[in-house]
């Protein structure tokens, strides 16, 4: 949300706002992806005294307002502090993310005055209500797009497929150097079943939870038990999807990092912690996050 200058009857500290004569209002934003939450570090600061003591006693905050056009999210982070992390679940945001920044009166300001008031405004005071701005700081602009290979899109590197033979009863993970995929074979019937439901967005959890989770587990195992030759699945298009997801979470898919690695917490933090959510939706509840 861009903030426009604008005629106000008391000082504001604003770019082309000439009611003081030195002050400052300055406000800046960085980013980084961490698995599956964006964490911005957002900053503000003012070089006027009056200012900073207003904060100093929570008179006065700085609010960085988060605006999402494209899913319609808006949040606004209210802080004293010149530099504040906030994380958001990467499903709330896509496409560009606007940041704008403001001090916001906490309380009425009775009597207001600030000895860096322009010529225009000495010895006079200002009556500002709770709510009013007093600074406006920058918007900030931010183009977040997901990923499309990202593993919450499973086909990225798995394959769903029946298993044809009619006394297989179990389901089997076919984990090949040779293939581009991961191959889920599924008993024809459950098959049909998962095809079914998986395309109902609300049992996606409890479908991840069920075939994915485990699929992955024995995909680690695997590689764990290959650390030493994983030049044989350097070339595999499910490999290197599966790479550039671990390391969004810091993990190496290496000889080191396979020697203990813990393949099943592993495999949850990938999917985005199915199982919990799964549990929630079963117990009546949404499997959304606030």
């Amino acid at each position: 949300m861009l903030i426009r200058n604008k005629y106000f009857p008391y000082p504001v500290i604003a770019k082309g706002n000439e009611s003081y004569a030195t002050a400052t209002f300055t406000s800046d934003v960085d980013f980084e992806k961490n698995g599956f939450y964006v964490k911005f570090i957002l900053k503000a600061s003012s070089n006027n005294d009056g200012i900073n003591e207003l904060i100093k006693s929570k008179k006065v905050s700085f609010v960085h307002h988060i605006e999402c056009v494209q899913t319609c999210y808006r949040h606004a982070v209210i802080t004293q502090e010149e530099e504040e992390v906030f994380q958001i679940h990467q499903s709330k945001l896509n496409g560009a993310v606007q940041i704008s920044t403001v001090i916001v009166a906490n309380e009425d300001l009775i009597g207001y005055k600030n000895p860096d008031f322009s010529a225009d405004y000495k010895g006079f005071s200002f009556n500002i209500k709770r709510g009013c701005l007093l600074a406006i700081g920058g918007c900030v602009e931010i183009e977040l797009n997901k990923q499309k290979d990202d593993l919450e899109n499973t086909s990225s590197i798995f394959s769903i497929a029946p298993n044809l033979d009619p006394n297989e009863t179990v389901i089997n993970v076919d984990v090949s150097s040779t293939k581009p995929k991961i191959v889920i074979k599924i008993p024809v019937k459950g098959c049909n079943i998962y095809k079914n439901l998986s395309t109902n967005l609300e049992l996606q959890s409890i479908m991840h939870s069920m075939i994915i989770i485990p699929a992955l587990v024995q995909v680690f195992d695997e590689l764990k038990a290959s650390r030493y030759e994983l030049y044989n699945f350097s070339e595999c298009r499910w490999f290197k999807a599966l790479t550039k997801a671990c390391k969004n979470l810091k993990i190496e898919l290496n000889e080191q990092g396979l020697e203990n690695l813990d393949s099943y917490r592993t495999a949850q933090l990938l999917m985005d912690s199915p199982t919990m959510k799964a549990l929630t939706y079963l117990a009546g509840g949404s499997d959304d996050e606030d």
